[in-house]
């Protein structure tokens, strides 16, 4: 790259905006989801644009770069290289220019230790934030091989934490990153659209394709009346009539299970669609909202807080009030079982203060594999209950609830799950929350629940198993009557 000396000034935000335009990190420039990013800026002297150099060091940041500031001579601002780098150990400083040799093996060494640490954490964790365009500190990315999802990704300089969030658009709508919105699927041209391509192309179809009155449809993950329907490249939404189901490799069927409610008919719930509210990170009970006229404008949420993956304010209950987090402590708690020839535990029957409160099923695993399973099982006695079966693979991390009625699943991409982890599954107002959580990243997604909390009253027993045999990898099992919740970007003591 030919950088132009400009003879004068100090133009830092220049020089790491540059670095984001010309996409210094991308595979096309060498690249590597494998291999940490990382940037060493030596300056001599305070930047001219102070506000902008902060703006383009967050967003490098917020991109998982990690970055280091070298500080020559009297001149420099201690908090501006604080800025400049991910975190204040990252600072060097030198007397002068004559002295750089010195501090060359000191920054050596912190360089190399960064990079041991961020290898360790590149093996599990998903790189899916990478290239985001941040703007105070969120950045909207279409999520790989699904047309009807987006990735949300918010990064607090404040806690050093990064919250990924798997959002859906409403049914029958596809993602564009083009305007950022969702927008009618056949409106949109996205690469992993089922009905690209024909027989001059190379099809893209699958078994997942069902040939329905001459035409090709596939279903609607969200939706079970919803199916697509392929027209000249495109997708067409399109729904079963009413008590009838899309059943893949059959087409529409009479079904008990199916939606009432389908198409304009369906209603979008809380954090369906790209998420505009930005949260103020300096305070959870608050978020900012774009406006024409006044930029960006602090929101109060009254007597509670802003809830990012619901894109909302929480609603307190009375019941919520009672359950409030600071003393939502568990109803039921194991920790490491002493044989882990089968590690099976018995959990009695969820007994709650209000019927309609959530529940908040909490997994702490140890994994050697990405390869392992939980599962929870109802005693045989109990009607109508649900089980709960979590489990990895090389490239995600997976729930499903459910029973012989319906089945809800979702997933998270979680790339060789290994090492200490945290599995958390919400159950609340018809939804489900999931997530992962592992260090400083949090991935987590919705998906609408086919059962109620209601439905667990019964006695289970938790099994495990894994590609190691004999080897614990449920360290703690927590069950709460309340909704923790996934608020952890805000914390700052971690």
């Amino acid at each position: 790259m030919n950088v132009t000396y400009l003879g004068q000034g100090t133009r830092t935000d220049k020089a790491l905006q540059l670095l984001t335009s010309e996409q210094m990190f991308s595979e096309a420039a060498g690249g590597r989801d494998d291999a940490p990013d990382i940037i060493i800026t030596i300056t001599d002297g305070r930047s001219n644009e102070p506000k902008l150099t902060k703006e383009a060091a967050l967003k490098l940041k917020a991109s998982d770069v990690t970055m280091f500031a070298v500080g020559i001579a009297d001149s420099v601002d201690l908090s501006e290289l604080e800025t400049l780098s991910t975190r204040p150990e990252l600072v060097v400083l030198a007397d002068n220019f004559t002295t750089l040799d010195e501090i060359l093996s000191p920054l050596l060494n912190k360089t190399c230790t960064v990079i041991q640490e961020l290898q360790i954490n590149y093996q599990y964790v998903p790189n899916v934030c990478k290239g985001g365009n941040f703007a105070n500190g969120v950045a909207v990315l279409p999520y790989p091989g699904d047309c009807t999802k987006l990735i949300q990704c918010y990064y607090s300089e404040l806690s050093k934490r990064t919250l990924v969030v798997i959002r859906r658009c409403p049914l029958g709508e596809f993602w564009n990153q083009n305007t950022s919105e969702c927008a009618p699927s056949w409106k949109v041209q996205c690469p992993f659209d089922q009905c690209q391509g024909g027989c001059e192309q190379g099809s893209q179809w699958d078994n997942s394709l069902t040939e329905v009155d001459g035409v090709m449809t596939y279903p609607m993950e969200a939706n079970k009346r919803g199916y697509f329907a392929c027209d000249k490249g495109r997708s067409l939404p399109k729904c079963c009539p009413k008590n009838v189901g899309y059943v893949p490799g059959v087409g529409c069927s009479l079904s008990l299970n199916a939606d009432l409610e389908c198409g304009p008919e369906s209603s979008c719930g809380d954090g369906v669609g790209v998420c505009k509210k930005v949260p103020a990170w300096d305070n959870r009970n608050s978020f900012l909202e774009l406006t024409q006229t006044l930029g960006y404008y602090p929101v109060s949420c009254i007597y509670t807080d802003f809830n990012i993956v619901d894109c909302r304010c929480n609603v307190k209950t009375l019941n919520d009030q009672y359950h409030d987090k600071s003393s939502c402590t568990p109803y039921f708690q194991t920790n490491i079982s002493e044989d882990c020839a089968e590690e099976v535990y018995q959990v009695p029957a969820l007994g709650r203060t209000f019927e309609k409160s959530a529940v908040t099923i909490k997994f702490s695993l140890s994994l050697s594999s990405p390869h392992f399973q939980v599962e929870s099982i109802p005693e045989s006695q109990c009607q109508g209950c649900v089980g709960l079966k979590v489990w990895g693979d090389m490239d995600t991390i997976n729930v499903a609830l459910g029973n012989k009625q319906g089945k809800s699943q979702a997933a998270v991409l979680w790339r060789n799950a290994t090492g200490d982890l945290d599995i958390t599954v919400v159950i609340h107002e018809g939804m489900i929350t999931f997530g992962v959580t592992q260090g400083r990243y949090e991935v987590v997604t919705s998906v609408e629940a086919l059962v109620t909390s209601d439905t667990l009253k019964c006695s289970y027993r938790v099994k495990t198993k894994s590609d190691f045999k004999n080897t614990c990898i449920l360290s703690q099992l927590q069950i709460l009557n309340c909704n923790y919740g996934f608020d952890d970007i805000y914390n700052i003591s971690s």
